[in-house]
């Protein structure tokens, strides 16, 4: 826990931080030691162009994932794969094989549908990527103006895709202590 001024120091952080993330620039945000123990490339998904995707690609070496806050992911119904694959798994015995319920850092994965923007040829360019995060931010932002959001979705993007949703969990950091809760 953080104390006096060294609490001063992390606020002052996290603000210079949502700024950064507000002006289009990438943060670097490290998990902790007794979690994943890794340190993600962020940058807002608004703010999206191929030439991030190419760093995030080459800089970040690791999965690029759209995430997404816990209201816009029930606005536009997004499920959790693992309850897909547990719905599923009657009519294909390998979802209960290879459930995640093992995971050591935490309960259950974040992970949600995979997207490509519908105009997107392969979806794995980093135009095609930029494209599909950058137009569903866009369309997260404007979730109070459209009239059904499921529908409108699907117009926008297919599934399977080459973008990974991860949805945050209700409660956010309450609940959970994730990078997508950030």
């Amino acid at each position: 826990m953080f104390y006096g001024s060294r609490w001063g120091e992390v606020i002052s952080n996290i603000e210079l931080a949502i700024e950064q993330l507000r002006r289009g620039r990438f943060v670097l945000v490290y998990d902790n030691d007794n979690r994943e123990g890794e340190t993600d490339l962020i940058i807002a998904a608004q703010h999206i162009t191929p030439d991030s995707i190419k760093r995030m690609r080459k800089d970040g070496g690791g999965l690029i994932v759209l995430m997404v806050d816990y209201i816009i992911a029930e606005s536009f119904q997004l499920p959790y794969l693992t309850e897909l694959y547990d719905k599923a798994s009657n009519f294909y015995p390998v979802f209960k094989e290879v459930a995640a319920n093992d995971i050591p850092y935490d309960s259950k994965s974040s992970f949600s549908l995979s997207i490509n923007h519908r105009k997107t040829f392969t979806g794995v360019t980093d135009v095609d990527r930029s494209l599909t995060m950058k137009r569903f931010a866009e369309i997260a932002g404007s979730i109070d103006e459209l009239e059904n959001l499921v529908k409108e979705f699907g117009k926008e993007f297919r599934s399977p895709g080459h973008v990974p949703i991860c949805r945050a969990v209700r409660g956010s950091l309450d609940e959970r202590r994730g990078h997508t809760e950030l």
